[in-house]
């Protein structure tokens, strides 16, 4: 089986070689590795010149809406459709999250025919994910994001599946509402048929939006939590790359990617996360999400509404009997 991986890439070019190459333990024989650029600087781009053939990276140039992450995935589609290249599974990597196994592409091969009577069910995977530290003192491992399963904005750090019972860390998989954007798979013939495209979140929420198409057509997203991938932000930041989009001027006020809590508002009539920005009032996701309850019956998020962290993991099986009753 054959995998395509890409990074959307912003004025960080010395990560490929200094920290996700450099760091990265798996093998990468069978997978096909592909940049987009999202603007960066013209010193950056000398760079990306120099560095991508060694490194085997195949770059895709994106003529419209090139900061959208959604369209980078369109980009690799195409590119394997055009070079007649048969892949089930597209990867989106942060530059400082990589995998820390050497048979992580096998592993997630066997874990995936483990599966196989859900392929049309299924369509993101998310890991768990080593913070190290990703802000978070003393660090929390996460296996997915969320604000409508009951608990989940309980601890510290709110709206991630984080500090769960030991139940999560055994079982095959579990269903979460929605991916790590910093490592996710992406079912590639569910995303053709199922997701509109939505250029309007560039980086933050892209993978929410993806993940909540899927939803409201009960296709889930599910973490396996022993496929590991370290988030290596201290790295990133000794290289001199910040963890804030904002201060690398990717994501400002002076564009529309800073407004991604007011476009997920729109979209999906609740707000996501417990701020819309720096500053704004603490609140709960979750009761923003049951005004509008009733416009989700018969969906995951539906489903999701109705359990508690407490409950234990959601396998495939156990969501098919949650959307029948």
């Amino acid at each position: 089986m054959k995998f395509a991986c890409f990074f959307s890439s912003y004025n960080n070019y010395l990560l490929f070689d200094k920290l996700w190459f450099k760091n990265n333990e798996s093998k990468l024989d069978n997978v096909l590795l592909f940049n987009v650029d999202c603007g960066s600087n013209e010193e950056n781009i000398r760079y990306r010149d120099a560095i991508l053939d060694p490194l085997g990276i195949i770059n895709l140039e994106a003529d419209e809406d090139g900061k959208s992450t959604q369209k980078h995935i369109e980009l690799v589609d195409n590119y394997l459709t055009n070079n007649k290249i048969d892949c089930d599974w597209i990867f989106s990597f942060q530059h400082d999250c990589y995998p820390i196994q050497e048979d992580f592409w096998s592993l997630f091969e066997k874990k995936i025919q483990d599966l196989s009577q859900y392929e049309q069910k299924i369509g993101c995977i998310g890991f768990k994910i080593l913070n190290i530290p990703q802000n978070t003192s003393p660090r929390s491992d996460s296996y997915g994001r969320g604000n409508i399963v009951s608990e989940i904005t309980n601890s510290k750090h709110f709206g991630w599946y984080q500090n769960l019972p030991d139940s999560y860390e055994r079982s095959h998989h579990f269903v979460v509402e929605s991916a790590a954007w910093v490592a996710v798979a992406i079912n590639r013939n569910l995303f053709k048929e199922s997701i509109i495209l939505d250029h309007d979140f560039y980086l933050n929420l892209w993978c929410d939006d993806v993940s909540h198409q899927f939803n409201n057509k009960n296709i889930a997203t599910v973490t396996f939590p022993d496929l590991v991938m370290h988030h290596d932000s201290a790295a990133k930041n000794i290289l001199g790359i910040p963890n804030s989009p904002e201060k690398t001027g990717f994501h400002n006020s002076d564009n529309k990617a800073f407004n991604h809590h007011y476009f997920w508002k729109r979209k999906y009539g609740w707000r996501w996360g417990m701020r819309d920005g720096p500053g704004a009032e603490l609140r709960d996701p979750r009761d923003d999400f049951s005004l509008v309850l009733n416009n989700y019956k018969g969906t995951i998020n539906y489903a999701l509404y109705n359990r508690a962290i407490s409950d234990g993991p959601i396998s495939m099986d156990k969501l098919e009997e949650l959307l029948e009753q």
